[in-house]
């Protein structure tokens, strides 16, 4: 009898712990007799690319494999050919272009495998998979920069996921609404997993396998531009996980700072976690000597691109808990080094007329009007305005004289939301500022001399609706004021007052109507009294 009670209490958990979700993690990663299907341990996981160099003829490629093995393979081959069998297919293999690197993030046992095809043709779709004729990755896309020619990206950040669950359906269902727009790359603005700190590493590989292999779906077309979030500071946890352009100055301990042109656009890709006690006001630093004089160095040599964007994962200019520079003045600030680090980066980034700044870490959606640097303090810079149409839709375009617009796209798997906190409204100018909003992207789309943004929040059902649009413009633009059109929720809460403010008007009248009515009628009757 006792036999057959725990035989249907097994047979009562099954379906718990194998349904749903938890199935497709289990059939991926658990070695299973229920899921046995030869040595799960060689089949490639993680398979990402990278930029690494030169974005016209150079590409980085990581995978990750349980147990070490050398014989490993990548294989490219350009789009139009489309087979793997032809004599035009550029094989590496260990040793010969594809490196093996012990797992340095520590957490696990895995090994780390890297390649880098050079020579590539500008402006070319390829197609590569990795691994060996018994365990082949799925195939893999990407397409190459060229000189010009429009394009789009988008901008994710901060799945920070602590369950699978938060990767799948949540981070997946943003990655597969974005990749509608055809993204070339994805800006992945940090804590891409949540348990990669240093000294609190828990459960961080399954994490990274969540985040970049339960994924790859929508992940394995387009080229990732990752940079490091405070929930990567583990050693060697983020540059484990991708092969990136190796600056000589760049230790990768916390993360990795580096660059790429892509057509006329230039990204500049930094480690905020490259400064030192960030939670004490007396003894926290900025970035390294090392990085800032990196950046220097990178700004100047790319002086004229026409789109100039940088990524980074603390955001110098948001309204969150992190980032607010009144609660840094009041002593309850959390980050003290976005302070440090927010004083060496504006004035470049004025000096060298950086468009856009796109950030992380505080999960809401902010824009600022274009900020510089004043006074040691903060200011509005000059910009005219003018409304773009652009594929059937309006657009509100800014022509910038000085000034960089900085940019939050909330969270994109939902695991949490911030809330707008009190900040300095003299030193931080937003143009949008709002926070426990959904599941968000951002599509950017670079066209010549114009600059597309539309922003897009996700519901609990994978539906989308466009949260807001606006645009930039290299093309001058003649009227020196700003469209004055108002915050849509204050032109909101205005018509609905004046609603109110009516309905009460209506309803004075309609009172005044019946006492006047009521008055006529109690005289005449004591009249005829």
């Amino acid at each position: 009898m006792k036999r057959n009670k725990k035989l249907l209490i097994s047979l009562l958990v099954l379906p718990l712990l194998f349904g749903g979700n938890n199935t497709n993690y289990l059939k991926n990663h658990i070695k299973s007799p229920l899921f046995a299907s030869g040595d799960d341990s060689y089949t490639p996981k993680m398979v990402v690319t990278t930029f690494n160099g030169n974005s016209k003829n150079e590409i980085g490629i990581t995978w990750h494999l349980d147990l070490p093995s050398l014989n490993q393979t990548a294989e490219l081959v350009e789009a139009s050919i489309n087979d793997f069998s032809s004599s035009e297919v550029v094989k590496l293999s260990i040793g010969k272009g594809v490196s093996l690197e012990p797992n340095l993030g520590a957490d696990d046992a895995g090994k780390v495998y890297k390649a880098k095809f050079t020579n590539l043709k500008p402006n070319t779709k390829y197609l590569y998979r990795v691994g060996n004729s018994e365990n082949y990755s799925d195939i893999h896309s990407f397409i190459t920069s060229g000189d010009d020619g429009a394009f789009s990206f988008a901008h994710i950040s901060d799945p920070q996921g602590w369950s699978y669950s938060d990767y799948d359906p949540g981070f997946l269902q943003t990655l597969k609404n974005a990749s509608t727009k055809n993204p070339s790359l994805i800006a992945l603005t940090g804590d891409i997993v949540d348990r990669a700190k240093e000294g609190k590493l828990n459960n961080a590989y399954n994490q990274w396998l969540w985040a970049l292999d339960s994924t790859k779906e929508y992940l394995k077309d387009t080229i990732i531009a990752p940079v490091s979030g405070n929930h990567e500071t583990g050693k060697y946890q983020f540059s484990s996980r991708f092969n990136l352009k190796n600056v000589d100055t760049d230790d990768g301990i916390s993360g990795n700072y580096y660059s790429f042109l892509y057509n006329e656009a230039y990204f500049l890709c930094l480690n905020t976690n490259d400064t030192l006690n960030p939670t004490d006001p007396d003894t926290c630093t900025g970035l390294s000597d090392n990085q800032l004089n990196f950046i220097k160095s990178d700004l100047e040599k790319n002086k004229n691109a026409k789109w100039k964007f940088v990524l980074l994962h603390k955001g110098l200019f948001d309204p969150g808990e992190h980032s607010s520079n009144k609660q840094y003045e009041e002593g309850t600030y959390h980050d003290y080094d976005i302070d440090k680090i927010r004083k060496q980066l504006v004035p470049l980034f004025d000096q060298y007329n950086v468009d856009v700044v796109l950030q992380g870490h505080d999960h809401l959606y902010s824009r600022t009007l274009p900020t510089i640097a004043k006074n040691n303090g903060y200011s509005v810079g000059e910009y005219a305005e003018e409304i773009v149409n652009h594929n059937g839709k309006e657009y509100r375009t800014k022509y910038v004289t000085n000034g960089t617009i900085y940019c939050n796209t909330s969270t994109a798997s939902g695991s949490k939301y911030y809330n707008v906190t009190t900040y300095d409204e003299n030193m931080m100018h937003f143009e949008i500022a709002k926070g426990m909003t959904p599941r968000m992207y951002t599509n950017y789309e670079v066209d010549g001399d114009y600059l597309f943004v539309d922003s897009y929040e996700i519901d609990a059902f994978g539906e989308e609706k466009v949260y807001e649009s606006w645009a930039l413009t290299k093309n001058e633009i003649k009227n020196d004021q700003p469209i004055d059109e108002g915050n849509e929720e204050e032109n909101n809460d205005k018509s609905s007052n004046t609603g109110l403010i009516v309905g009460l008007t209506i309803s004075g009248v309609v009172i005044i109507g019946i006492a006047v009515a009521l008055a006529i009628i109690f005289i005449k009757k004591k009249k005829g009294k």
